[in-house]
């Protein structure tokens, strides 16, 4: 096995940590007989798709967001906003949206607003007739002043001229995609916003693409925390963050189905992904562990689990750190906590890394936190918070030395250094690591801002400054080196403001 250059190997370490797992997005056919999914493709999003009823015939293909080449400029979608099956032999798909600032439209038109790119497309269950049904430049809307006649209302936009022939103004409206019209699933309903004129609700054939104006007044599902059932057109249960249950259900089916699978996979959580129609079949993911997960399809009738694919398959589970998550009393009631132990500590005691979430709160209890491994990587125990007294509650310190407490008395073999305590905030919860930093020198002893608002750490912040690092900005987005970068600056940060050991001196490089 290669051994890499400590910066080499820190880079590439990284870089498979953050991959995009797969299964982020899942759907299962009506019949329960296909599983739809998202993968990862060299530096692309692809969709697999699994026949259940032919020993698991996987098809991938690369999501391409023009698959006609119209717009050479678009960068490769990396995310998906919708994915559905219409019918048993039909998926629908829709990339995230990507806006960029106004430019000439084309077809002599003059863009008033920014362009949107908002496409949704189509592919068949053998992989074939994969095409865009329709995008924001379907629904474009011109300035009403232009059109001064019925035969200018008749008339397509890029035929209507303005006078003196000058170009027309139009806005591409943003392209929601509500679901399928319950008479006929062939139907897709989607709405515009953002033009001219107010919201419209439109019918898009999911087999030609031809585009009909809908009467009604359909609902946008519910997104998270809320579980929405597509057949059932009902919210069903909702999805929680701390430890225990991954959802609960207001469905009572689905709340045994829940049941038993947590019977199944014990100190292992169990999110529910899909189902079938008739649920005979359901789709979910099990995490625990530190683990990214593996994803199962569960039938019903046969009591039968069957194991459709891994979600990190780049890595072997020996390589990940162990995280756990529980549940503590704080000043304000109780309080989540995940805590991920350092599988290779460096001494005795364990220098610690508390990690403030941004406005959502955190990642779910079981989900996998590839930063926390990163830190746990270099030697640290890593302490993530999430509800409680939240992150910008008064009860901030108390909770975190509650979490402390609680840690040492469960697990005296793996003792946290109290005198080398780091705090680390995304987002908002920049403005609680320094709060923190500024009002408890005596327990944390230097602090990390990523992503965080400008007034954490600015105004007033020069007597801490130097135990203070603000990261740049676009972390989340950044590319691997870069984004390796950053943690290395921090890793290096941490250790010079707690007087700690350096790094092991190389890595083996890791097997794919």
């Amino acid at each position: 096995m290669a051994v890499l250059s400590p910066a080499a190997a820190f880079e590439d370490r990284v870089e498979l940590l953050f991959r995009p797992l797969q299964g982020e997005h899942l759907a299962i056919s009506p019949d329960g007989r296909r599983v739809a999914y998202t993968t990862r493709l060299e530096h692309r999003l692809g969709i697999t798709m699994l026949d259940l009823d032919r020993g698991g015939a996987r098809r991938t293909v690369a999501v391409d967001a023009d698959p006609e080449g119209r717009h050479g400029d678009e960068p490769a979608p990396t995310q998906l906003r919708f994915l559905r099956w219409a019918t048993p032999e039909r998926l629908v798909f829709a990339p995230a949206e990507w806006v960029r600032p106004a430019a000439a439209g084309g077809d002599g038109l003059l863009l008033d607003g920014p362009a949107i790119r908002a496409p949704i497309l189509a592919l068949d269950a053998d992989g074939q007739r994969l095409g865009v049904l329709a995008d924001s430049r379907t629904f474009i809307e011109t300035a009403t002043d232009a059109r001064n006649s019925l035969a200018d209302l008749l008339k397509p936009a890029a035929q209507v001229k303005t006078a003196g022939d000058e170009p027309l103004r139009a806005r591409l409206p943003h392209l929601d995609v509500l679901g399928f019209y319950p008479r006929d699933p062939e139907q897709l309903i989607v709405r515009t916003r953002g033009g001219y004129g107010p919201p419209m609700q439109y019918l898009v054939d999911v087999r030609t693409g031809s585009v009909a104006e809908f009467g009604g007044d359909w609902p946008a599902p519910p997104g998270e925390p809320q579980v929405y059932d597509w057949f059932r057109l009902k919210v069903v249960g909702q999805r929680q963050t701390g430890p225990g249950p991954a959802a609960v259900w207001q469905d009572e089916d689905l709340a045994r189905v829940q049941r038993t699978l947590e019977e199944k996979f014990p100190r292992r959580r169990v999110d529910l992904a899909d189902w079938s129609e008739n649920r005979g079949r359901v789709v979910f993911r099990v995490t625990g562990g530190g683990d990214p997960g593996r994803v199962f399809v569960w039938q019903r009738p046969d009591d039968l689990v069957v194991e459709l694919f891994r979600r990190a398959p780049w890595f072997v589970a020996a390589k990940f750190n162990e995280t756990r998550p529980f549940r503590f009393a704080g000043g304000g009631g109780p309080v989540d906590g995940r805590i991920t132990w350092p599988r290779k500590p460096r001494g005795p005691l364990l220098p610690l890394v508390v990690v403030f979430p941004g406005e959502n709160g955190g990642r779910p209890a079981g989900a996998f936190d590839a930063e926390a491994q990163v830190f746990a990587d270099q030697g640290f125990a890593v302490l993530s918070l999430g509800r409680g007294s939240g992150p910008m509650g008064p009860g901030l310190v108390e909770d975190v030395q509650a979490g402390v407490e609680w840690l040492a008395a469960r697990h005296p073999e793996r003792a946290l250094d109290r005198s080398r305590v780091a705090v680390l905030g995304h987002g908002e919860g920049g403005e609680a690591a320094w709060r923190a930093l500024q009002g408890r020198p005596d327990w944390f002893r230097c602090g990390v801002v990523l992503d965080g608002p400008a007034r954490a750490g600015g105004s007033g912040a020069e007597a801490g400054s130097a135990r203070l690092l603000r990261s740049d900005p676009g972390l989340a987005t950044a590319e691997p080196g870069a984004r390796a970068a950053t943690y290395r600056r921090i890793d290096e940060f941490f250790r010079q403001q707690l007087a700690w050991g350096a790094g092991p001196a190389g890595i083996k490089k890791e097997v794919e």
